[in-house]
């Protein structure tokens, strides 16, 4: 009887480990795909973006540049700002129409950039704001106020969190707080997205200050479904800061490359 039971338990054993290697193996191959997934999106997106002629207005870039230069200087600094790659970028997406609604989680020119071009196109663009930050989102809400765009829809975290979104948005900018806090409230935007929603992150860069930030990222879209577009070559800055896209639903990124 204790020989038999001795069997059974290593044959236990050997069925465990056996699963193991294939739970490994298949975890492996979905990560593969993913990658892949990842690098013909990005591939596609980089390509339309060449070919295509679409742009943001001329003289709405002129103003945000020229606002970005003022903002890096009286408001923020250019190192913690938003670069203004990253809101060319921001700009141009907009500008394809696609978005009616959208989140901006870390309040600042990102929060003005949507907004201004809202008011600029005469586009009914229904935008909350949300930051960690009550005296953080006190300037941002001055900062709004002084440039003439709204300055509603304004949330420090706890509350926004307490409320929920006023809409499940079709962008989601993340851009937020010091790493160490953007990494722990990463698994909470979930709550906030519809299965098409574009997102938009910055500081996708690899460094000892990000290196915590970014695998989590990398783990949570590749959990979640969420392919990665690299968007290093348009919006890298003098810092080495770049941004990335993430889309789940791929009728969404589609209809985004379309509208390009």
């Amino acid at each position: 009887m204790g020989e038999q039971s001795s069997l059974v338990t290593r044959a236990r054993r050997k069925l465990g480990r056996a699963k193991r290697r294939a739970g490994n193996w298949l975890l492996a191959q979905r990560l593969k795909r993913w990658q892949a997934a990842n690098q013909v999106s990005t591939t596609r997106f980089q390509d339309r973006l060449q070919r295509s002629a679409s742009a943001a207005p001329a003289d709405l870039l002129e103003r945000l540049q020229a606002d970005h230069a003022t903002y890096i200087t009286t408001v923020s600094i250019k190192r913690q700002a938003a670069s203004w790659q990253f809101v060319a970028l921001l700009a141009r997406l907009l500008s394809t129409g696609a978005f009616s609604s959208a989140v901006d989680f870390g309040s600042g020119f990102t929060s003005y950039t949507i907004r201004q071009w809202s008011q600029s196109a005469g586009v009914s663009l229904q935008t909350a704001s949300v930051d960690d930050s009550p005296a953080w989102l006190d300037r941002t809400r001055a900062y709004l106020t002084q440039q003439g765009v709204p300055a509603d829809h304004l949330y420090v975290e706890p509350d926004f969190l307490a409320t929920g979104s006023p809409q499940r948005p079709d962008l989601l900018v993340y851009d937020y707080s010091q790493f160490e806090h953007r990494t722990h409230f990463l698994p909470q935007i979930g709550r906030f997205l519809r299965p098409d929603s574009i997102i938009l992150f910055d500081d996708y860069q690899f460094r000892p200050d990000t290196a915590e930030y970014h695998r989590t990222l990398d783990y949570w879209c590749f959990e979640h479904s969420i392919k990665i577009v690299d968007l290093k070559s348009q919006t890298i800055d003098d810092y080495g800061r770049y941004a990335v896209l993430g889309y789940n639903a791929r009728s969404a990124f589609e209809a985004l490359l379309q509208r390009l």
